[in-house]
């Protein structure tokens, strides 16, 4: 909504804690973990075109990305 950055959305189905890479269509300059509200909680560790991220079981995760 404030235009800063785009917002994906994941949900765990399998109950376990899952690892995974979101892989964008161009590099990443930051990614951050946000809550429901998307207000910033933690910055997400960017490998030029890819997120990793840890999910724990039927977590929901926000990311931020710029």
């Amino acid at each position: 909504e404030d235009g800063d950055g785009f917002i994906v959305r994941l949900y765990e189905s399998e109950n376990s804690l899952t690892k995974a890479k979101i892989t964008w269509n161009q590099d990443v300059a930051s990614a951050a973990e946000c809550n429901l509200l998307e207000e910033y909680e933690k910055d997400l560790p960017v490998q030029g075109r890819e997120i990793s991220v840890v999910l724990k079981p039927y977590e929901i995760k926000t990311v931020r990305i710029k």
